[in-house]
């Protein structure tokens, strides 16, 4: 049952109650205008059916034509597939002093035979209406894969239906309209109808848009970093674990025991997606804190989402670090490698070893593998979904991300079979120990490329530390000392972080901002800064140290420059003297 409330309508200058209920989540579509006041017009539409003739007949039907369209439709029962609606708005009717309501249009809503979840809508707009067009979402109760309608009479708002359907490509629709006319008596261009589809993409279109999504340097890290992690895994297992099972039968006798150690890895999936999502929920929860202390600061951000980006990628990189330990023990578990480390032990050692460390690694995998996903996941909806530099298929999120989950089973599922191939291979051929270490190395190196974006995941293009975590605001001026202030202009604001455990105040991104630095003495590069430029090559981030001196002491400033780490001349240019 639809919720209700009293609407009041302002007449005159008097406010006033009156007797009348509207749907509480019905939005206000028209507005009229009379003389200083506006009064709210509001659309609605009512079911035509036996039960609903009692409220039907309270609503004024002045077109003729659509009145005995009404009373022929309550006569009889409607057919399956098939729904009438009466579109009416509601008016203050001055002279009676109170709201009346008026019908609009007769809108046939049709199930087309033939073709599956298809409806056809019909429009019969009644003399003296206030709309020229009725807006689709209004008429609407849910959303069928295909609409045929007449672009004259329904109004599509792009906002709405913008990411939920598209026009087809053939342009104008033509549908036969002979099975329908005797429930339809008025007269339709066949001409004017159109259909609209909800899109189906292709593989081809999804990969479009993971490419767009790729543009972002974070997220194309993280998903990237996955899809290698996952071929890796692949790879190693298809290589080795063949072997591993084997001698587990044949030489050990524990592969039953094994067998079923792997079904109780879920324990260790359920324990990584605990873990991994508290941590989220309090990384969110900071985040929202320091989001509300922006508002009350003018000028200057707390900076939470640089704080939940280092955060995630910090969370993330303890999980691949388990990721990598437990590829690292497996491929210790591999034959000839295990038989030449273990070859002073005794059978029953052996093989107790051999099962304790398959069951780590195994549980490794199992908690390191969810937390991932979960830490992954929520980097990409910050990425694609929460940030405006994605405006464009910020829409798409579920696509994408789904498209790179695909690609990462593909590429793991692909890598599994290649190494079981390389594995049947080098035995049949006798390769040394040496290549197939080198076989088995190569895919631990690639479970480790998940860390590209721990190691290489910076957003900001530079950044500003300051070796004090004590500073004043002061207007639009923090000052650190009597010496070093620094001074914000154009109003921007600026994103701090304090990091009082390191004795740092880091201002991100400050190339952004119009800031100045202000200081008595000149600045001078020391160290690797006097000559890094000549050596480090294009590309390369690296933390370059400077020197600030003065009389009354030694500040050390550091600046990041991830895009262009050799350069001092936007960095000098935004230092002033006193």
């Amino acid at each position: 049952m639809l919720k209700q409330k009293i609407v009041s309508v302002a007449v005159n200058d008097v406010s006033f109650r009156p007797n009348y209920v509207l749907p509480e989540d019905l939005e206000t579509a028209f507005f009229l205008n009379q003389g200083e006041l506006k009064t709210a017009i509001y659309l609605d539409p009512v079911i035509i059916d036996k039960r609903s003739a009692e409220l039907i007949s309270r609503i004024e039907i002045t077109d003729p034509n659509v009145r005995e369209a009404v009373v022929k439709i309550l006569a009889k029962e409607n057919e399956p597939g098939t729904i009438y609606k009466l579109v009416y708005h509601n008016y203050w009717d001055e002279d009676e002093q109170c709201i009346k309501l008026f019908a609009d249009a007769l809108v046939l809503m049709h199930q087309v035979k033939g073709m599956e979840n298809t409806l056809l809508i019909l429009v019969k707009r009644c003399d003296k209406s206030i709309s020229d067009k009725l807006p689709l979402e209004f008429i609407l109760d849910t959303y069928p894969e295909n609409i045929i309608f007449c672009q004259e009479e329904v109004l599509i708002r792009q906002e709405f239906f913008n990411e939920l359907y598209a026009y087809d490509k053939n342009g104008l629709f033509l549908v036969n309209l002979q099975s329908i006319n005797d429930n339809w008596p008025f007269v339709n261009n066949k001409a004017q109808l159109s259909l609209m589809s909800v899109p189906n993409r292709t593989i081809s279109a999804n990969f479009r848009l993971f490419c767009l999504a790729l543009k972002d340097p974070i997220y194309a890290k993280s998903a990237l970093g996955n899809a290698f992690g996952y071929a890796g895994e692949g790879l190693l297992e298809g290589f080795i674990l063949l072997s591993i099972l084997t001698q587990a039968q044949d030489s050990f006798k524990v592969a039953a025991l094994l067998g079923f150690i792997s079904r109780t890895t879920v324990l260790f999936n359920t324990l990584g997606i605990s873990r991994s999502s508290k941590k989220i929920d309090s990384i969110e929860a900071r985040e929202r804190l320091g989001k509300a202390l922006d508002e009350l600061v003018p000028l200057w951000e707390m900076g939470e989402s640089y704080e939940t980006l280092r955060s995630l990628i910090a969370q993330k990189r303890q999980a691949i670090s388990i990721a990598t330990m437990s590829s690292v023990l497996l491929l210790c578990l591999y034959p000839p490698v295990y038989n030449s480390a273990t070859s002073i032990f005794s059978d029953n050692l052996k093989v107790g070893l051999f099962t304790v460390a398959y069951m780590i690694s195994l549980y490794m995998a199992a908690y390191a593998s969810s937390a991932i996903d979960k830490i992954s996941f929520k980097i990409a909806m910050d990425r694609i979904q929460d940030t405006e530099n994605m405006a464009s298929i910020k829409n798409n999120f579920w696509s994408i991300y789904a498209f790179e989950e695909n690609l990462s089973l593909i590429m793991y599922q692909v890598a599994l079979f290649i190494g079981l191939g390389l594995s049947v291979l080098f035995n049949s051929l006798n390769m040394p120990l040496e290549v197939s270490l080198s076989a088995g190395i190569f895919s631990v190196l690639l479970v480790a490329s998940r860390y590209i974006l721990p190691l290489f995941g910076h957003d900001e293009n530079t950044i500003l530390d300051i070796n004090s975590a004590f500073y004043l605001r002061e207007g639009n001026r923090m000052i650190f000392s009597d010496g070093l202030v620094i001074e914000i202009e154009g109003g921007s604001k600026v994103e701090v972080i304090d990091m009082p455990e390191i004795n740092t105040t880091r201002i991100v991104d400050f190339d952004k901002a119009k800031l100045k630095i202000h200081y008595p003495s000149e600045l001078k590069p020391t160290g690797i800064g006097r000559f890094s430029r000549f050596i480090i090559p294009s590309g390369i981030p690296l933390k370059f140290p400077y020197s600030l001196k003065s009389e009354d002491g030694k500040i050390n400033l550091s600046f990041y420059r991830w895009d262009k780490p050799w350069s001092k001349v936007e960095v000098s240019g935004l230092v002033t003297s006193k």
